[in-house]
């Protein structure tokens, strides 16, 4: 018989620590880039990144040569060099699927992280403050402080997937780009694929893809040859369609609310992630080796002149000033262009007349050759961590898809 003199029980309510970045077990990783062969510098080694025409999925385990080990199971199925893999996607949401930021590394130290309208800087005292974003150092002819892309921001991206055939449930593997033109091609799929399906995105079966495209530089407007990763439904609209309207019937029919988890979702990924990844992801030292590899060569002491064939080599551009109208000097370039095939085949026309008219003259900007973007000034000496850093660029990008330092590795 229970003792009268003792207090009631009090109810305890279920323990959970606070303020945790809890995120999806990562079970490998998909790239298509690897570390090369070491090579040592006045303060250590560096591995010059390799970009690859296929993808790799690895383990979470690492090799000798300080790669990601291939994942033997999965690529039994894949093959050896896959080009295109089965995948779902986890959520309805895009940004949950593949969450996007602007980030700019110094060293190993994050020095400005960004959404596109409000970034958050380094201060001399350790602080950070707000600023507006973008600014110069996204823009694809920025240079770098020292000519060699030091201190420029790249647009990071990382994609979560379930891989088809992998049978394991309970983590994801994750795809990390800082390719301009991978980032915008999967937002612009998975937005046409939500489009179609009325808002559905997870559970679609879908192709992940890997294929060449030819860009033009940005600095000296060359054509050249990079990898970009996108999403691919493979099927008709009718047939993605009526998948769409099976898996919400499913769900509604289990009860399954699919806004509920994702609300859930977005609170745990509210709270800030630890380190010097803004996405949460990856080891800050593997992010700036892999993706910042001009920051990583600095660090190890490494001399990068000359490179490896993926390396874009770039012209000096002041930090603070970034170079006027370009865009508008790219496009009346292609205009004379043009204009000067036009007044050919006229002249080949009136060729066996006496009277011929005289060859049309070809017009020259007064600043620049038609055929190059104007010339760059001299580098400046930047502080990483100056609160006078340089002002948002207005100018937009060149209307062809630029080739930005991330689509290389």
């Amino acid at each position: 018989m229970p003792d009268k003199n003792l207090p009631a029980p009090t109810p305890r309510a279920p323990m959970r620590i606070k303020n945790l970045a809890p995120g999806l077990m990562e079970m490998g990783k998909i790239k298509i880039g690897r570390k090369g062969d070491a090579r040592q510098g006045k303060n250590g080694t560096w591995q010059m990144p390799q970009k690859l025409d296929h993808f790799i999925v690895t383990t979470m385990e690492r090799g000798q040569d300080n790669n990601f080990v291939p994942d033997a199971e999965i690529h039994a199925d894949l093959g050896p060099t896959p080009r295109e893999i089965p995948i779902r996607l986890l959520y309805d949401d895009p940004a949950l699927n593949f969450p996007t930021r602007y980030s700019c590394y110094y060293g190993k130290t994050l020095f400005c992280s960004g959404d596109g309208e409000t970034a958050q800087r380094l201060r001399k005292d350790g602080s950070r403050e707000a600023v507006q974003c973008p600014c110069n150092r996204q823009d694809p002819t920025f240079a770098g402080d020292d000519g060699k892309g030091k201190g420029k921001c790249k647009i990071n991206g990382v994609l979560s997937v379930m891989i088809e055939g992998a049978e394991v449930v309970g983590g994801v593997w994750k795809f990390r780009t800082t390719s301009y033109n991978s980032v915008v091609g999967i937002l612009s799929s998975m937005a046409l694929i939500r489009r179609i399906t009325g808002g559905r995105l997870a559970g679609i079966p879908l192709r992940m893809t890997v294929t060449p495209k030819s860009v033009a530089d940005p600095i000296h407007g060359s054509q050249q040859t990079v990898y970009v990763v996108g999403l691919q439904y493979r099927g008709t609209v009718e047939s993605l369609q009526n998948t769409g309207y099976q898996i919400a019937m499913t769900e509604a029919q289990h009860g399954i609310r699919v806004e509920q988890i994702e609300t859930e979702a977005r609170r745990m990924l509210a709270y800030e992630p630890p380190g010097d990844d803004p996405l949460g992801v990856d080891d800050v030292d593997d992010v700036v080796d892999e993706f910042y590899p001009e920051e990583a060569a600095a660090e190890a002491g490494v001399e990068m002149s000359g490179g490896a064939p993926e390396l874009v080599e770039p012209q000096v551009v002041q930090a603070e000033e970034p170079p006027k109208d370009l865009g508008k000097n790219l496009a009346e370039a292609r205009k004379e262009k043009a204009k000067t095939k036009r007044g050919g085949r006229k002249q080949q026309a009136q060729k066996d007349k006496p009277e011929a008219a005289e060859k049309p003259k070809q017009a020259e900007p007064k600043d620049h050759p038609a055929d190059e973007p104007p010339p760059l000034a001299e580098p400046v000496d930047a502080v990483p961590v100056d609160e006078s850093l340089a002002e948002p660029a207005t100018e937009q990008p060149a209307a062809e898809p630029p080739a930005m330092d991330g689509d290389l590795f």
